[in-house]
């Protein structure tokens, strides 16, 4: 074996080899002080090597600012575990109320970013009739900790329909379009702080048009994200029985105005979600005859998960001049797929009806907490997937057995994978190649409102009340890294019968605060709608911890539990760390 380079490694300053480590993700920094003493060393007496790690550990990265005076490593290393153990101990202060809307004007639920509650309402002009409903045209901004008199409303010179914030651009975005459904689209771009058109944007208006579709197919406004300079709009089409009209997703260069390409994904498809600042995940599935010898036969449907690439500025194509009043640009071919992630193939005689991608809490980009510096996320550790089945035909019972799944897929795989990809081409993994030990499956039961994934945790409020009159919140974790920190005794004949079955432990936890791992030697096997046995093996940790009450809607933003009042109130819990 040539140990000629580990020589040269060796030999190098200690200042050079953390110079090159804080360019490694944690994974290579670890395995890096495992090979001698001496790079153990190093790495273990590096705060700044140590903060890196924790960082990458938890899915958080350094907002990109100067340092405030006197603020350390080990100062900003000691928050980020603080604020890392108090989301398990669910460790929370008391509530404060922040007013927020008016339930007369207010027009829609709003949005939470950068620590403010943004709701769209309108502002009545002369002559209108109150009894109907009219567009927006304000937004009412709402500081997390300031007083219910400083509230600011937006007060904009235009009609819109909805709305987008994002306050490190101070960008909102306006969409404009008439009535329910629509066949254009009008995306209007302000700054946040003066309402006037966004000064980094070279057309303050970007329109989007449908009627290269074919028959004029109508479209409703489905949802907006913004990453940094990238813009991405869906449109749901409005009749969702025609299984040939299918969702579009529009990316912009927000800041140039140069269309960067559409996705056409598959009818009844969730929305998709950003897993870092260059990658959409979407939950759909692939299709093909259930036989190569019968043209007409029945299509098979196989759900997978699929990654694609955002497009670059560069690689766009030529644009349609400007119009009088905003931009529309040439549509190109769809884009493809740059990864599947193949799921395991259902049983001929299953069908599935549903395909659901939750909602995370996080996005890339979002705040993690202000203290001595800003953290915020960098990308999405764990995605949240349902899969509902049912048979094709009745069974001798003429009962039409049905199977519902949770399935908790975590992502750190999956930039290995694009990493290795050299072509255009869509490459597909099969399940077999990549999905036992980076999932976890699970009977469902689970109440959609009282559900959420927060990084790389799965937070759940149960139904019943513990034995004191407090409501049980399940917390799952599913980063092996962080499970490994915690200790618990191991998992009796029931549980592991439990686990095994795709059951909940956290459901079943009678003791508040007792700690449970599931570790990768304990499988989950699911059998129903399958072709074959599906094993799942990615380790999680649940416990139980309490709270005084059940909220009917819940949301965390930053490091704020947010929970919805009767009235027009938020009750907002901060992290004590």
């Amino acid at each position: 074996m040539d140990t000629t380079p580990v020589t040269h490694i060796i030999g190098l300053p200690t200042e050079i080899i953390l110079r090159i480590l804080h360019s490694c993700d944690f994974r290579t920094i670890m395995r890096f002080s495992m090979t001698c003493k001496k790079f153990q060393c190093i790495v273990h007496r590096s705060t700044r090597l140590q903060l890196r790690i924790e960082l990458d550990v938890n899915g958080l990265e350094i907002a990109k600012q100067p340092l405030k005076a006197g603020v350390t490593y080990a100062t900003i290393l000691e928050e980020l575990k603080g604020y890392r153990d108090a989301w398990f101990n669910f460790k929370l202060g008391p509530p404060f109320r922040q007013v927020i809307t008016d339930s007369i004007a207010s027009q829609s639920y709003g949005q939470y970013h950068d620590e403010a509650y943004f709701e769209a309402f309108r502002a009545p002009e002369a002559g209108e009739d109150m009894t109907r409903h009219y567009p927006s045209n304000c937004i009412r901004v709402s500081g997390f900790c300031s007083s219910t008199d400083s509230s600011l409303s937006l007060e904009f010179k235009r009609n819109f329909r909805n709305f987008f914030v994002d306050p490190k651009q101070d960008l909102v975005i306006l969409i404009e379009y008439e009535g329910f459904s629509f066949t254009w689209v009008n995306i209007h771009l302000h700054h946040l702080s003066s309402v006037k058109p966004h000064s980094l944007a070279r057309f303050p208006t970007l329109t989007v048009r449908f009627e290269e579709l074919g028959k004029q197919p109508t479209f409703y406004y489905g949802n907006s994200w913004i990453m940094e300079h990238i813009l991405v709009v869906r449109f749901i089409p409005t009749n969702r029985k025609k299984r040939r009209v299918c969702d579009n997703i529009v990316i912009w260069d927000w800041q140039s105005g140069l269309f960067l390409g559409q996705i056409i994904s598959k009818p009844d498809s969730p929305k998709p979600t950003f897993i870092d600042k260059h990658h959409l995940l979407f939950f759909s599935y692939t299709s093909k005859s259930s036989s190569s010898d019968e043209p007409d036969s029945i299509p098979l449907y196989q759900p997978a998960l699929f990654v694609y690439r955002i497009p670059t500025t560069t690689s766009a194509v030529a644009q349609e001049s400007v119009t009088v009043d905003g931009y529309m640009a040439l549509y190109p071919p769809p884009l493809q797929p740059t990864l599947i992630l193949e799921l395991p193939k259902l049983n001929p005689k299953f069908q599935f009806f549903q395909l659901m991608l939750w909602d995370t809490l996080i996005h890339p980009g979002d705040l993690a907490y202000r203290k001595s510096t800003q953290i915020i996320h960098s990308y999405t550790k764990l995605v949240a997937l349902s899969l509902s089945m049912i048979k094709t035909f009745p069974d001798e019972n003429s009962q039409l057995p049905r199977a519902n799944y949770s399935l908790f897929v975590s992502t750190d795989s999956i930039p290995g994978h694009l990493s290795k990809i050299r072509s255009e081409e869509t490459v597909t993994i099969l399940w077999s190649d990549w999905g036992t030990t980076t999932t976890r499956w699970f009977i469902d039961d689970y109440e959609r409102s009282s559900a959420k994934t927060h990084r790389s945790t799965h937070l759940e409020f149960l139904q019943s009340l513990n034995s004191d009159g407090q409501a049980p919140v399940s917390i799952r974790e599913f980063n092996p890294q962080i499970i490994k920190r915690h200790i618990s005794d191991d998992l009796d004949s029931s549980e592991r019968k439990k686990v095994y079955q795709g059951q909940n432990l956290g459901q079943v936890l009678e003791q508040t605060n007792r700690i449970r791992i599931v570790g990768s030697d304990t499988k989950t096997v699911v059998h129903t709608g399958f072709e074959e046995p599906v094993e799942s093996t990615l380790p999680y940790m649940v416990v139980n911890r309490a709270r005084p009450t059940r909220p009917s809607r819940w949301y965390t933003h930053s490091d704020y539990l947010i929970q919805w009042s009767r009235g027009s109130f938020l009750s907002l819990y901060q992290l004590e760390f």
